[in-house]
């Protein structure tokens, strides 16, 4: 009668922890895929094949710098 508690107790408690793993991991992805097709992350894949993401208005703010950068007269 143990063993039966112990094994029901056991697997119960694998069974809440890999769905709620798998839960977790479907739910960041989703919700990574919407907020990308959206619009509102941009991402890129590099030479490794890895996922970068960054923020529309991060990436909107480095290039105003660089324009920045470019409209300063730097001449002598």
């Amino acid at each position: 009668m143990f063993e039966m508690i112990a094994a029901y107790t056991v697997g119960t408690i694998a069974g809440v922890y890999l769905f709620r793993e798998w839960t977790r991991e479907r739910l960041v992805t989703n919700t990574l895929d919407v907020l990308i097709e959206q619009g509102y992350l941009r991402s890129w894949i590099d030479d490794e094949g890895t996922v970068n993401l960054y923020k529309w208005y991060e990436i909107e703010d480095i290039l105003k710098e660089i324009e920045r950068d470019e409209d300063e007269d730097d001449t002598p």
